[in-house]
């Protein structure tokens, strides 16, 4: 071989094994990736929840979740009939929560478990992972990513947060939540993946609290309709009350 094609041939070779390298998307590019898969940027979502508390009580609820943009959640209590009215409003970092025994909606934090269950307020209104954390790959293996994710600032709901992600299809199934001490907060499990219209992602969600370990609370997903959501003028304060 002569000088030339050898130098030739290293090259191509040096190319091929760059090329992957070059290839492999960015932690944040991974956080945007679950972002999407979890909550587009415009989707109408039917969602049950079930939360098992300590005591053995069982309550089951359904909802639909309207989000327009990133900072625009609206959800709509259907079941059980005594909860019909309540509404909840997400719009940039405020939330407001209404009920038909109000004449106005009421502000809401983020960090208050979500109708007394085990996902907090902002789990369920405020799904931004590459806006709020900064993340790096801790290690992977042929098939998933696991990351360690660090709050960008105080206004997000954990501190710490670590994800196992699939390579296929950049799947979420498991987070643990941690304070900013290291201690565990909530466990996230996320299973059955299934396709809602085209649009493949895991349907069950349990939230375990990882401090009163009697607890945990389960959101199954219904329907799933990506591009479908509700007009800008749904997603003011005064549109709850009517």
């Amino acid at each position: 071989m002569t000088p030339k094609r050898y130098a030739t041939l290293i090259g191509l070779l040096l190319l091929l094994v760059a090329a992957p390298l070059a290839a492999a998307p960015t932690p944040n590019e991974i956080l945007k990736k679950v972002d999407d898969v979890l909550a587009p940027e415009k989707v109408t979502l039917k969602v049950a929840m079930m939360t098992h508390r300590s005591n053995g009580v069982e309550k089951t609820y359904k909802m639909m979740i309207y989000k327009r943009d990133t900072d625009l959640v609206r959800i709509e209590f259907i079941y059980p009939p005594v909860e019909n009215g309540r509404k909840i409003l997400r719009k940039g970092d405020d939330m407001w929560m209404q009920m038909k025994t109000l004449k106005r909606p009421i502000r809401i934090a983020a960090k208050d478990n979500f109708m007394g269950g085990d996902f907090n307020n902002a789990d369920v209104l405020r799904l931004n992972l590459a806006r709020d954390y900064d993340a790096t790959i801790t290690s992977q293996t042929a098939d998933a990513w696991q990351l360690d994710l660090k709050a960008k600032n105080r206004s997000v709901t954990y501190d710490r947060a670590k994800l196992w992600v699939n390579k296929s299809g950049f799947i979420l199934t498991k987070a643990q939540y941690y304070t900013l001490s290291g201690k565990m907060l909530r466990q996230l499990e996320l299973t059955d993946i299934k396709s809602f219209n085209g649009h493949r992602r895991p349907s069950k969600m349990m939230m375990r609290n990882t401090i009163s370990r009697k607890t945990w609370s389960v959101m199954t997903m219904l329907d799933m309709q990506v591009g479908k959501t509700l007009p800008a003028s749904m997603y003011r304060p005064a549109s709850l009350s009517r």
